[in-house]
């Protein structure tokens, strides 16, 4: 293949012109511009990371201080029922007891009415 190195074959002209644009460019310092706005992108990128991870953390040792609170009041209710139990089985105790000595009391009542009667015959 054969290339011509003269000045009227527009690929000569296309190549100055993409040379003239990149030294401009140079000059100007865009490619510093780009590098910078990159930089700045990549510091914002880290530092949303960083907020994301702090936050999760946060949430993290929320959840367990929500989870451990939790487990307190499962086992403060079951101490309550627990607690509760044993009043009822405690108060039924004292009821049957209770009702033992009424029931006992009405039994020896008509023995107890019987000598207070001897004693007072104007009541009948």
């Amino acid at each position: 293949m054969h290339f011509d190195f003269s000045f009227a074959h527009p690929t000569i002209w296309v190549f100055i012109a993409l040379c003239i644009i990149i030294a401009a460019a140079v000059y100007k310092g865009v490619f510093k511009t780009i590098g910078k706005s990159l930089d700045e992108r990549a510091d914002n990128i880290r530092k949303e990371l960083d907020d994301a991870r702090t936050l999760r953390e946060e949430a993290q040792a929320l959840l367990a201080s929500y989870q451990r609170k939790q487990a307190e009041a499962e086992e403060q209710a079951k101490s309550i029922v627990e607690q509760a139990r044993k009043d009822a089985d405690s108060m039924a105790v004292q009821a049957r007891k209770n009702l033992s000595e009424r029931i006992h009391v009405v039994q020896n009542l008509p023995r107890q009415k019987l000598p207070m009667q001897k004693h007072k015959p104007w009541q009948m």
